[in-house]
């Protein structure tokens, strides 16, 4: 497993002696080097790529799931919570230099995943949408693919056996396997591996979904867990955390929400575990960044 390294978080100024510094640092390479990548052609902007790096942030919006993952100067953003989110997540992004996605993808169909990924549709540049395979018939979806429509982004439907890049970081896509009728447990599954480290994102993958993971004898184990559905007590059975093995637990979910997550059974398994468990409804935005070898984590509340 790699090693942990805690910090504090600290949120980013958006303007400062620091930053137009790399500002003119980075006009000044644009005029050396004609070359270099920009937003508009596609390539990574120089803020993005100043780091060989893999963050991965776990976006608070409350009652709902949002992560950014920025590897190398290429972006993915995966959900965006609910469409009350919208501007907000919108905000969060332009704050952390991002002002393209490579990748905007949708989990599942429901609102809490799907509905706050409008507002950077409307405000980013896109250069394609993920999704999964045979969704219901959902207001929420049928919005998120209208406005993709709108805004002329190429929708690619994604299912287990899948894989893309970003950065170099290798994403295998595990779930949801063919045949599914929609719901929870046809989240979309991804394992992210960058160098020595892996991260593994559930959506609101429960019991039976993890059954299939576990019987399909995918590579399950990663230092990062982002928990499914929130903390369901039906999420993260013991089966599942002896396989995943994490040293991280990630639960995204809003403080006093009406469903009681996360709900104290999940809570007891990865006490039992062994797991240091990280709460957006405690920890607000949590940041985790690998070198390839070690994981630094940061959080906006202590």
């Amino acid at each position: 497993m790699a090693r942990i390294i805690r910090k504090r978080y600290k949120r980013r100024r958006r303007y400062g002696a620091r930053a137009l510094l790399l500002l003119i640092a980075a006009l000044l390479l644009c005029l050396i080097l004609p070359s270099t990548g920009t937003e508009r052609d596609g390539q990574p902007s120089p803020e993005l790529a100043a780091e060989q790096t893999l963050q991965v942030h776990f976006i608070d919006v409350g009652q709902g799931d949002a992560q950014l993952l920025i590897c190398e100067g290429q972006t993915l953003l995966l959900d965006g919570g609910t469409p009350e989110n919208a501007d907000g997540l919108s905000a969060y992004l332009r704050e952390h230099g991002v002002r393209r996605l490579d990748y905007i993808a949708a989990s599942h169909a429901h609102s809490d995943h799907v509905g706050g990924l409008s507002g950077p549709i409307a405000d980013l540049e896109i250069a394609q949408a993920l999704a999964t395979l045979d969704q219901p018939v959902n207001p929420s979806f049928e919005i998120f693919l209208e406005e993709l429509q709108q805004r002329r982004i190429p929708l690619t439907v994604i299912g287990s056996g899948d894989s893309l890049t970003l950065g170099g970081a290798e994403i295998s896509v595990l779930a949801p396997a063919e045949g599914g009728d929609g719901g929870n447990d046809y989240s979309l599954v991804l394992r992210v591996v960058y160098g020595q480290t892996v991260f593994l994102f559930t959506g609101d993958c429960e019991y039976q979904a993890e059954q299939w993971l576990l019987d399909s004898g995918a590579p399950l184990s990663a230092d990062v867990l982002k928990v499914g559905h929130h903390g369901s007590s039906d999420a993260s059975g013991y089966r599942f955390l002896r396989e995943v093995a994490p040293e991280f637990a990630v639960i995204s979910c809003g403080s006093g929400n009406d469903y009681g997550h996360p709900h104290e059974q999940l809570l007891s398994r990865l006490r039992d575990a062994e797991v240091c468990l990280y709460r957006t409804d405690i920890h607000g935005h949590i940041v985790f960044v690998s070198d390839g070898e070690q994981i630094s984590v940061s959080c906006q509340y202590d």
